[in-house]
């Protein structure tokens, strides 16, 4: 092999090693059966494999909203013969490389040339939270979270339309995309976004459920899907990294809608207060206030499990590498995300929950004091979108 051919296609080459690679240690925790496969998604997936499309398609054999249903459908359909455990995982895993995609492609924004953006793929697809999440949990988190990607990325390239499209299709799957809504928010507030823009967030949530109603699904049960997920479990905290883990976890209705209170009055007053300084929205200060909002979010509400900090994990590593000084930012998220998922996985508290709370609550300080003491750049430098 030439030096010529090296030089030319060696991060490629080296790209391709390391999603082999990747790709073998997700296999290696296939066999794996989580409690909640036990539990719940292997029967969704004998109810698919025993009925008729039309009836897998509504999901109302499930708790979550129809566009996961579809995709497990469809996946039934590529892979009639494989395991159900099998099935379930290759279609979280296939959102893995999404994700990396679209890591990639965020970090290009500020990289056009040289290897750091294959290198943030690379990273992505060997953080411990996403490989455990996928391949040894089977959850689903991946799927929801590329599409946050998305909408990040599209919103740092000011194409708003398509940002809010993809937030309302992360929505579409799991609640837990309005974890995102503070960006967009700002955008609002800044007028960098037309109001108009915003109704596509509904619009494209109540077109991918029109599938499921059309073939039968009451609209009012696919629309308050959300409302019953609120009411399943009573706990505070669910291993969560969070504010909840100074109140007692039995604490109760009032406790838990105070809770909600305080994080949307605090989440406003976010909103209000970057939304008139004079913030430059070039794509690092909107990174910044995306992994801010994906943070922030959990951060503050109750009944949250150690798995909604998932997004956060994404995109702090996007984050790093547009912002090499704050490393330690990736470095803390996901280690604070990593040591709260061993309660539930491994059984074991090795790093008190309270500790990676204060850990993700210094982060949060670090993203805030950054987003306020950004400049306001020249129009003409890289990466400004000039507001309208």
């Amino acid at each position: 092999m030439s030096l010529k051919f090296l030089k030319r296609f060696g991060t490629q080459l080296t790209l391709g090693f390391f999603v082999l690679l990747s790709l073998l240690l997700r296999i290696s925790l296939f066999s794996h059966e989580s409690e909640d496969y036990q539990y719940y998604l292997q029967h969704w997936m004998q109810f698919i494999r025993s009925r008729s499309w039309i009836a897998d398609i509504r999901g109302d054999y499930t708790n979550y909203t129809p566009a996961y249903s579809y995709l497990l459908t469809f996946m039934n359909g590529l892979l009639p013969n494989a395991s159900s455990l099998s099935t379930i995982k290759i279609l979280s895993i296939s959102f893995d490389y999404v994700g990396a995609f679209l890591v990639h492609e965020m970090v290009r924004l500020k990289h056009l040339q040289g290897p750091l953006p294959a290198i943030a793929a690379i990273v992505f697809l060997f953080a411990p939270t996403l490989v455990l999440n996928s391949a040894y949990w089977g959850q689903c988190d991946g799927i929801y979270t590329a599409l946050l990607l998305a909408a990040v990325y599209w919103a740092m390239r000011g194409r708003h339309a398509g940002a809010a499209a993809f937030l309302g299709l992360a929505i579409a799957f799991k609640l837990q995309g309005v974890f995102l809504l503070p960006l967009f928010a700002v955008l609002l507030v800044r007028g960098a976004m037309r109001w108009q823009t915003s109704f596509i967030v509904p619009g494209a949530f109540i077109l991918l459920s029109l599938p499921a109603i059309l073939a039968g699904r009451p609209a009012w049960d696919t629309f308050a899907v959300y409302l019953a997920q609120s009411k399943t479990y009573e706990a505070i905290n669910m291993n969560a990294p969070n504010l909840s883990r100074w109140f007692p976890n039995t604490a109760g209705a009032l406790w838990a809608q105070g809770a909600i209170l305080l994080a949307v009055i605090l989440t406003g007053a976010l909103v209000l207060g970057l939304g008139r300084r004079p913030l430059s929205l070039h794509v690092g200060n909107i990174l910044a206030l995306g992994l801010l909002s994906v943070i922030l979010v959990p951060f503050l509400l109750p009944k949250m499990h150690e798995r909604y900090f998932y997004p956060a994990d994404a995109l702090s590593i996007a984050y790093a590498f547009h912002f090499p000084k704050r490393f330690w930012v990736a470095v803390v998220v996901t280690l604070a995300s990593l040591f709260s998922y061993f309660p539930y996985l491994f059984h074991s508290e090795p790093v008190s929950l309270k500790w990676l709370a204060i850990s993700l609550g210094a982060v949060i300080l670090t993203l805030l004091q950054q987003l306020k003491a950004a400049s306001q750049p020249s129009p003409d430098s890289p990466g400004h979108f000039q507001l309208p």
